[in-house]
């Protein structure tokens, strides 16, 4: 659970830097790939095996693009250190011993809202309280830092007998609902939990990373709305009478296609059908080769790229794919290209 709070991203490169990366990558994958799967297409042919040769091919072209999954780290690096944030600052509190409370309720079966909904209710009885109303959490009136009464109330609950008292109580502060998944946490306290999850972080150095990922959040929601707003600029000079009488009329051809369909709907039915059977039939094979594609990528992809360098007949190839079993097919492939490559050396 703390694992979530330790990761701290270090984000190097500029735009154009990293952006050729993923063209280079892209060109590589995209010319490895249709070679690889014009070589499994013509074997398939004469196997009667075309559905398995397009699906390796389909698994090479779908690699995921790593850009995209540095982008998406990053936006949620950030997006969760500013949540964490934010909810400090609601509650008056370090946010580093937020983020560890948080993490230990987790680790209990609490889940970030009904965490938030449990602070929301020491605050709101806190504040009553202040106010000179009495209530359940009135020896708290004095508190200022909500995250550490908070710690304060689970901690007295904890030390109290389990039992009908301790849940009414219990329920009293943070509501029934919260309360039937609190069981955990009262019965540990945060003590154990926070041990467990904290093991080697400094607190102090985890209050400061998630500050200065804040920053860094604030600062590309800021970058992303002056993009949006250069951009309402630019697409107005763009965007035209024009340009909508033809998306009207795409639109309108998109719905006499919709309409034609809908008039047969038995035939594409049928369509939809015969492809589910189709990948249904073929399921069991494709999945072992996306997992030897995958777990071999990084050196099959130099193997089959060197290989068809060195020896483009495919006439071994076509001789080994009358095996039946894929993954062994496969691992027949593999082998034979590394042969290639020790020759040549």
């Amino acid at each position: 659970m703390a694992g979530s709070y330790l990761i701290l991203v270090k984000f190097q490169g500029d735009t154009s830097s990293m952006q050729k990366m993923e063209k280079d990558m892209n060109g590589r994958l995209n010319k490895v790939t249709k070679r690889f799967g014009q070589g499994l297409q013509k074997a398939g042919k004469m196997l009667k095996f075309s559905a398995f040769a397009a699906g390796a091919a389909t698994i090479l072209t779908s690699i995921l693009n790593p850009l995209q999954e540095i982008n998406s780290a990053l936006d949620n690096i950030l997006a969760k250190s500013g949540n964490i944030k934010d909810q400090a600052d609601a509650m008056n509190t370090n946010v580093g011993f937020y983020a560890a409370l948080q993490s230990a309720a987790a680790a209990k079966g609490i889940d970030q809202a009904q965490f938030n909904m449990m602070g929301q209710r020491v605050m709101e009885l806190i504040g009553e309280a202040k106010n000179g109303n009495e209530n359940v959490l009135s020896k708290y009136k004095d508190e200022t830092d909500m995250g550490r009464a908070l710690y304060k109330i689970v901690d007295a609950l904890h030390k109290m007998p389990a039992g009908a008292k301790r849940t009414a109580i219990a329920s009293e502060i943070f509501g029934g609902r919260i309360t039937g998944r609190m069981a955990g946490l009262l019965n540990s306290g945060f003590n154990e939990p926070l041990s467990d999850v904290m093991g080697n972080v400094n607190l102090q150095e985890l209050s400061n990373a998630i500050t200065s990922l804040d920053q860094k959040s604030n600062l590309q929601s800021a970058m992303r709305a002056n993009l949006d707003l250069r951009d309402l600029v630019a697409k107005n000079s763009i965007v035209s009478n024009h340009t909508i009488a033809a998306q009207n009329r795409t639109e309108e051809y998109r719905l006499n296609k919709e309409n034609t369909l809908l008039s047969d709907y038995d035939t594409p039915a049928e369509m939809q059908r015969n492809l589910y059977d189709l990948q249904t039939k073929y399921y069991k094979k494709m999945l072992p080769i996306a997992c030897f594609l995958v777990s071999n990528f990084n050196n099959g992809l130099d193997l089959i790229e060197t290989g068809y360098k060195i020896e483009k007949n495919l006439s071994d190839l076509t001789n080994i794919f009358s095996n039946e079993n894929p993954l062994l097919t496969l691992t027949k492939i593999y082998t034979l290209l590394k042969n290639y490559l020790d020759r040549g050396r």
